[in-house]
């Protein structure tokens, strides 16, 4: 793991230059685990613009590298095989980020880069934005761009990224729900049908629930499908049958039973409604 920009200097100028960086060195990252982060566009090696953006929708991982850092170097002769081929063709891109000669970065595009994009940031601050002063530095961006991971250093191994892109790549959708109204009584069961889409190759474990949309505000309810696990195959469309029974101290009124997997009840990654009266 080497220290961000000082490597490639002389030990007789680093005493001079580490005294300007401790006064100008940002002493933390822009954004924090949690953070909804702000687009940036930045140009390829082709000089082609790319706008984070753009891949809404992918786990996004911005590796922050130089080309005179060994570490780096490594890491780099491992992706192809270790972390972009898995994963390539499963919602994931790739952002390798330099800011150093960017003539020299551009060689080590051509003998390292198996597909994903190769960007070089020419005013060098988007790695401030991320990165604790060490590189190599990957941090990973879910699918609504949210920091969810930020490490330093390459040990031989992508596991500790991969566990993160398997954690967070949500790619079952609820197909279809039907019906799509019910009218029914206090006490009474209701069942519905449910279609669940795996949009992508591997297989795919989410968590199943079922919520009541009251009118102004959520309420979640004890039911047979909360907290029940949902395996997928790979580009498969599964089907089950969801089943509820209305409380009998439920007021009449028109209702939203929405049916979403996801993480868990409180993180619903995609879900649809069926209307539901209550008479």
């Amino acid at each position: 793991m080497f220290r961000f920009i000082t490597e490639r200097y002389s030990l007789k100028s680093l005493l001079t230059i580490l005294t300007s960086l401790l006064l100008t060195l940002p002493s933390s990252a822009v954004y924090q685990i949690g953070d909804i982060v702000d687009d940036f566009v930045i140009n390829d090696t082709d000089g082609v613009s790319r706008s984070l953006y753009d891949y809404k929708g992918k786990i996004i991982v911005l590796n922050f590298g130089e080309w005179w850092c060994g570490p780096c170097n490594t890491e780099w002769a491992a992706m192809p095989t270790g972390l972009w081929q898995p994963n390539k063709d499963q919602g994931v891109m790739i952002f390798t980020i330099g800011s150093d000669e960017e003539a020299q970065f551009n060689l080590k595009e051509q003998q390292f880069n198996d597909g994903w994009l190769w960007t070089f940031d020419t005013g060098g601050q988007l790695y401030w934005d991320y990165g604790n002063g060490y590189i190599p530095y990957n941090a990973i961006l879910d699918q609504d761009f949210r920091l969810i991971w930020g490490d330093a250093g390459f040990g031989g191994s992508f596991a500790a990224i991969q566990n993160q892109i398997d954690l967070n790549l949500y790619d079952v959708a609820v197909h279809q729900l039907d019906p799509q109204y019910v009218t029914a009584s206090p006490g009474d069961d209701v069942t519905l049908n449910v279609s669940l889409t795996n949009l992508n190759a591997r297989q795919s474990i989410v968590e199943a629930f079922v919520d009541i949309i009251l009118p102004g505000h959520n309420a979640y309810m004890n039911n047979p499908m909360l907290g029940q696990r949902v395996a997928l195959p790979g580009n498969m469309t599964g089907h089950g049958v969801v089943s509820m029974r209305i409380p009998m101290v439920a007021p009449s009124g028109v209702y939203g039973v929405r049916v979403g997997v996801g993480d868990s009840a409180d993180d619903p990654r995609s879900s649809d409604l069926t209307v539901l009266t209550i008479e």
